[in-house]
C-alpha cells in the first residue's frame, strides 16, 4: 500500500482514542506533519505517523511520533481534511502584456 492510497495525508488533524494507536495514554488529537510506512504485525496493519499534538485548548503542543491503526483512521470523523484552496491565476495584463504600461519606456 502506497501513501497516496492512505486516508491520512501531511496537513490532516487525527482524533484518535487511546486504542487507537501504539503506546499511547488518552486520547490524542495531532496535526500530521509526515506520513510514514504501513507495517503489518499480528495481522494488525499500522501507519507510522509524525505530527504536532493539539491541546485541548486548540494550541499546538510537543511532536509526537505515533503507530496508528490503519483501520481507525478508516473511521468517520477520525480524520479531518482542512479545505485546500487553490490560489487564483492573476488576471493578464489589459495591454496583453506583464508589465504595467506606466513602467514602459
Amino acid at each position: 500500500m502506497s501513501n497516496s492510497d492512505l486516508p491520512v495525508q501531511i496537513g490532516d488533524v487525527i482524533k484518535l482514542s487511546e486504542t487507537d494507536y501504539r503506546y499511547g495514554v488518552g486520547a490524542l488529537r495531532m496535526r500530521v506533519q509526515l506520513v510514514g510506512d504501513v507495517s503489518l504485525e499480528d495481522g494488525i496493519r499500522w501507519v507510522q505517523l509524525i505530527g504536532v499534538q493539539i491541546n485541548y485548548d486548540g494550541r499546538d503542543g510537543v511532536t509526537r511520533h505515533i503507530q496508528a491503526r490503519l483501520v481507525a483512521l478508516l473511521r468517520p470523523g477520525s480524520v479531518i481534511r482542512p479545505v485546500r484552496l487553490a490560489r487564483p491565476a492573476p488576471p493578464p495584463h489589459p495591454t496583453g502584456g506583464d508589465a504595467d504600461p506606466e513602467q514602459r519606456t
